[in-house]
């Protein structure tokens, strides 16, 4: 009796050990299946976004009137290479008031005083484009005078979405998507903006809901655009496809 004891124990245990083996292989290659299925759509997501090359992309200025300002980052890095890639000559200026001869400002600076506000007014009054390569702090954007430089109505605070949303616009006649977790400066945007980029929700909502993560804002005829981006955006790999849309907008404009 005592063998036959010894037995059934001995089979149970082998039968525990085999199912938690396969238990194990199973949740080992539902995770494996999962990564794939996300590398996946990384991989079609980078195609579509690469695929944007600098022969679809149009020349808007003919000598170096581009102007960088602000604090050298990861963004500015791409920023200069996406630059280099066209071809398109620029300068680093320290002061902004040294960029009075540029006719494109890319702007990298969280925190904007008085003074720099007033005369990033001037230039986009004078017809110059300003790019925010990335949006002021949570601080600055409660300040009025950012808001509207910006064409931003309200800044609603950190908000999690669920992925990025990109127009036909910008990937020239193709939409794209890419479903990733990430945190954004969600904002509402005045009249007289355009949106490229949106952040997508759990919850389906109509385009005009969804957060914007890249627009252009005109304040009114004859003044000059202001572009702005989320630094989500222009970090990640579709910060150089929204340089070169930069410049065929631009063109567009001037002709």
């Amino acid at each position: 009796k005592r063998n036959v004891l010894l037995n059934i124990v001995t089979v149970l245990f082998v039968l525990m050990a085999l199912f938690l083996l396969i238990s194990g292989i199973g949740k080992i290659w539902g995770m494996f299946h999962r990564e794939n299925k996300t590398e996946k759509a990384q991989r079609i997501w980078e195609e579509e976004v690469y695929e944007v090359g600098s022969d679809q992309v149009q020349k808007a200025f003919t000598k170096a009137e581009i102007a960088l300002w602000g604090e050298e980052t990861s963004i500015t890095k791409i920023v200069e290479w996406q630059l280099e890639n066209l071809k398109e000559a620029y300068v680093w200026e320290e002061e902004l008031d040294s960029c009075k001869e540029a006719e494109l400002i890319f702007v990298s600076r969280k925190n904007l005083t008085t003074a720099e506000i007033k005369i990033l007014n001037r230039y986009i009054k004078e017809g110059k484009n300003i790019f925010f390569t990335e949006l002021p702090s949570e601080e600055a954007l409660k300040n009025f005078s950012v808001k509207k430089l910006l064409g931003i109505r309200s800044y609603q605070g950190i908000q999690k979405k669920t992925g990025i949303r990109l127009t036909d616009q910008v990937l020239f006649d193709k939409i794209a998507e890419l479903k990733e977790p990430f945190e954004l400066k969600s904002v509402t945007l005045q009249q007289r903006t355009e949106v490229y980029a949106s952040a997508l929700e759990k919850e389906k909502k109509k385009d005009e809901e969804l957060a914007p993560l890249f627009w252009k804002y005109q304040r009114e005829r004859g003044c000059g655009y202001v572009y702005a981006a989320d630094a989500y955006m222009m970090g990640s790999s579709t910060g150089a496809a929204i340089i070169s849309f930069l410049f065929t907008d631009i063109h567009k404009a001037y002709m």
